[in-house]
């Protein structure tokens, strides 16, 4: 999964920040974190409508977390919201294999 523009603008969105706003250096930080989030998930890219729209959210989700953990304060990916976990569990089991 890419970070394209487009992808980037809802990934601000979700995580309600202003990209104007951002450092160089926040916007690579946000860059590490989306692909770590990806590569975390470990499914290839659905084609399907509906898995990308739970795939984006759980990958937004795992944004989100990182960058208020990014203090250094405790992270542990999906450990307190089990409806992202699930959600996470539901792709990873249903993921088609070729």
């Amino acid at each position: 999964m890419e970070l394209t523009p487009e992808r980037k603008a809802q990934l601000l969105a979700y995580c309600r920040l202003n990209g104007e706003e951002l450092t160089p250096e926040e916007h690579e930080l946000l860059e590490m974190f989306f692909q770590s989030a990806v590569d975390y998930v470990g499914i290839a890219e659905p084609t399907e409508h509906g898995r990308l729209a739970r795939l984006n959210l759980v990958v937004n989700s795992l944004v989100l977390d990182a960058w208020d953990h990014r203090d250094g304060t405790e992270y542990t990916p999906m450990a307190r919201n089990p409806f992202m976990r699930n959600i996470l569990n539901q792709l990873k089991l249903t993921e088609v294999s070729f």
